[in-house]
C-alpha cells in the first residue's frame, strides 16, 4: 500500500507512522533518517543532493540520483546557495524506474536477510 501524507502529519505522528512501516521511500532526508533510526529499510531519492553529506549507507538503505548528473548542486552546509535550474535538471534526471529498481533491490536484500535469519533459528 502507498500513501502520500505530505504535510498532513505532525512530527510526532510522522515518527509513529514511520515506526510501523516495512519500507520507507522519501525525497526528504529528515524522515529518511527517522526511518533509519527505527531500523526501517529506506530509499532516499536524493536528486540534486550530495549523497556524501546526507545518505546513511548500509545494507538496508539505498540512495537514488542520476549517476550522470555531474557535481551535486545541493549541499547541507551551503543550502542557501544553489542554481535553481540546475537543481531542477538534476532532480528531473531521476526516473520512477530508477526508484522502483532500488526499491526492488532493497526488498530482495531485506527478504534474503530474513530468510537467512530464519534458517539460523
Amino acid at each position: 500500500h502507498i500513501a502520500d501524507l505530505s504535510g498532513a502529519l505532525s512530527i510526532e505522528e510522522l515518527k509513529a507512522l514511520i515506526s510501523l512501516l516495512n519500507l520507507f521511500v522519501s525525497s526528504d532526508t529528515g524522515p529518511v533518517h527517522m526511518a533509519e533510526a527505527f531500523g526501517i529499510p529506506t530509499v532516499d531519492v536524493l536528486g540534486a543532493v550530495d549523497e556524501r553529506e546526507t545518505f546513511l549507507s548500509g545494507p538496508r538503505s539505498r540512495a537514488v540520483f542520476a549517476p550522470d548528473r555531474g557535481r551535486p548542486e545541493l549541499h547541507v552546509m551551503s543550502a542557501a546557495i544553489y542554481d535553481e535550474a540546475e537543481v531542477r535538471r538534476q532532480n528531473d534526471l531521476v526516473t520512477v524506474q530508477m526508484v522502483v529498481a532500488e526499491v526492488e533491490d532493497l526488498l530482495k536484500t531485506v527478504n534474503l536477510a530474513k530468510e537467512e535469519q530464519n534458517n539460523i533459528n
